[in-house]
């Protein structure tokens, strides 16, 4: 945690800042995911275009418990890709989630054995690196031409509720609370 609201607010906009060059940048973004996704880990999650989770994978938001707010633009990414139901009730209240949840959430995100996900991420990206490049950068900025304003609204709103949280003292002592 930075007490300083400048210093804060730079740290924020670089947590911003790579959501958006994994957003909206010309390249598809496929993300292999192991192991545990917790806060901005998920969120970044949510920013792939492709995602390869494996089974064993566990995967959810604790930022509102903590006082603080999310970031990656998942206010508006959650609410397309899982409703804004699904989405609300996952940043709200922070419940754990198993890779076998992804579905019943609404994630369309490949689930595969713990083995597989390097090997199935990099056979999709790399049926996705023989597509002409014109062509794909043109699909993911179609894709992302209408909510990209919406987008950078949201990450305008998630840096000033971060700010907030970030600065709060009782947030900093929830979180050494949560960590020690």
């Amino acid at each position: 945690q930075i007490l300083d609201p400048n210093e804060t607010r730079a740290y924020i906009q670089r947590i911003q800042d790579i959501t958006r060059g994994l957003c909206l940048n010309n390249k598809m973004v496929v993300g292999a995911i192991h192991g545990w996704a917790v806060g901005g880990g998920l969120e970044w999650t949510a920013n792939c275009d492709f995602v390869v989770m494996a089974q064993s994978c566990r995967f959810f938001f604790p930022e509102i418990s903590l006082g603080v707010f999310v970031t990656g633009g998942v206010t508006r990414l959650l609410v397309e890709q899982i409703g804004l139901q699904n989405a609300r009730e996952m940043i709200l209240f922070g419940e754990r989630y198993s890779a076998s949840d992804a579905k019943q959430l609404g994630f369309s995100w490949r689930i595969v054995e713990d083995e597989d996900v390097i090997p199935i991420a990099k056979s999709l990206a790399q049926r996705i690196a023989v597509l002409p490049p014109g062509p794909v950068k043109n699909l993911k900025q179609a894709l992302q031409t209408s909510p990209a304003a919406s987008l950078e609204a949201a990450m305008a709103l998630e840096t000033e509720a971060t700010l907030e949280g970030f600065l709060d003292p009782l947030s900093a002592d929830r979180v050494r609370g949560r960590l020690s």
